[in-house]
């Protein structure tokens, strides 16, 4: 085929990853824009449960926010609903198993979760991006001293839940902390309900991850790193 025409046929599909991309954005409707943390929400394909997503610059270093955001007994003081954290497995910074108890509001059951948290590093960029999929069967099939700990009874299950925090260094010493995920709650829950609480849960973890980077627990926590310029821990 010759060249101009090689260039003509890839105007349609252009065009179309244009649309697809523009329709993406498209999707996402802003739902709370205060005190520097913005909160949208979109319908998620095959499930009555909108997906959220969530932003703020934080003025503080890249060390100190993940040091907070790694530090599992913290968990508590600054992640909306979150109580009774544990760690169940890890394989240094790159993979954990975490457990926790979602805090529901009464009458609800409380929901527990075992989730995988995968850390994905950009050493040019400095971005890191850390993903997080519910891994339910996690214990079932694993005799770990820390799966026997485990509260399950009485509460109901996480099966299906899966997103990402990305961390993104800007100038003047901010970071980018950006939050998007989906998560079906399980059980009776009214649909309705449950859409009704999302904005609450990236707006209310966005901003405690911001006020407890300042504690004299984090505010100095320093990275270390391996030959090829990845974290491999804090000092």
């Amino acid at each position: 085929m010759p060249y101009k025409m090689r260039r003509l046929a890839l105007i349609p599909i252009l065009i179309c990853l244009l649309v697809v991309s523009l329709t993406s954005i498209a999707d996402w409707k802003l739902a709370k824009n205060k005190n520097g943390i913005t909160v949208s929400l979109r319908n998620k394909t095959n499930s009555d449960i909108k997906e959220f997503q969530g932003s703020i610059k934080i003025k503080a270093s890249m060390d100190s926010i993940l040091a907070a955001f790694l530090d599992v007994e913290s968990c508590p003081k600054w992640f909306h609903q979150c109580t009774h954290p544990a760690l169940i497995n890890e394989i240094k910074l790159k993979e954990r198993v975490l457990y926790h108890i979602s805090d529901f509001p009464f009458p609800a059951t409380d929901r527990y979760i075992l989730s995988k948290m995968t850390l994905i590093q950009n050493p040019a960029t400095k971005t890191m991006r850390i993903n997080a999929i519910a891994v339910p069967d996690y214990c079932q099939s694993n005799n770990k001293a820390s799966c026997q700990k485990i509260k399950t009874k009485s509460l109901v299950k996480i099966k299906h839940s899966t997103g990402y925090f990305e961390f993104s260094p800007l100038e003047n010493g901010f970071v980018k902390v950006f939050w998007q995920h989906h998560t079906e709650p399980e059980g009776m829950l009214p649909k309705w309900m449950v859409n009704m609480l999302l904005v609450d849960i990236p707006y209310y973890t966005l901003d405690g991850l911001r006020q407890i980077v300042k504690t004299d627990k984090f505010k100095n926590a320093k990275f270390t790193y391996n030959a090829q310029g990845l974290v491999t821990g804090f000092e």
